[in-house]
C-alpha cells in the first residue's frame, strides 16, 4: 500500500472501492468493503510460466483484532478461475521474543 513512494510504479484509483498498483509487468487491483474499509479481495495478474499470463485471486473475510492490527482469519485463493487453496488463521502472534 506504499507503491506511492516508488517512482516505477503506479497507483490509481480504479472505482468507489478499488484501487490499482501497477510496475514491473505486475499488477494489483484490492477491492475494499465499503462498510469496514478493509481489503475484501486482491487480483493479482502478470505473467506466468512460460510466458503465459496468471492470475490470482485472493479473497480475505472474517477480520479480527490481532495486537491491536485488523487481519483476516480466512483466505482463499483462486488461480486462474478455480480455487487454489484455503487459509483458516487460528492466531497471528506479532514481535515475540
Amino acid at each position: 500500500m506504499l507503491s506511492t513512494r516508488d517512482a516505477s510504479r503506479t497507483v490509481n484509483a480504479v472505482g468507489d472501492n478499488a484501487v490499482e498498483i501497477s510496475g514491473g509487468g505486475l499488477s494489483v487491483r484490492v477491492e475494499f468493503d465499503p462498510a469496514t474499509g478493509l481489503p475484501s479481495r486482491q487480483n493479482v495478474s502478470g505473467t506466468g510460466t512460460h510466458g503465459r499470463p496468471s492470475e490470482v485471486v485472493e479473497t480475505m473475510s472474517d477480520w479480527r483484532d490481532a495486537g491491536g492490527v485488523k487481519m483476516p482469519f480466512e483466505i482463499v485463493l483462486e488461480q486462474g478461475g478455480r480455487k487454489a487453496g484455503e487459509a483458516v488463521v487460528s492466531q497471528y502472534r506479532f514481535n515475540t521474543v
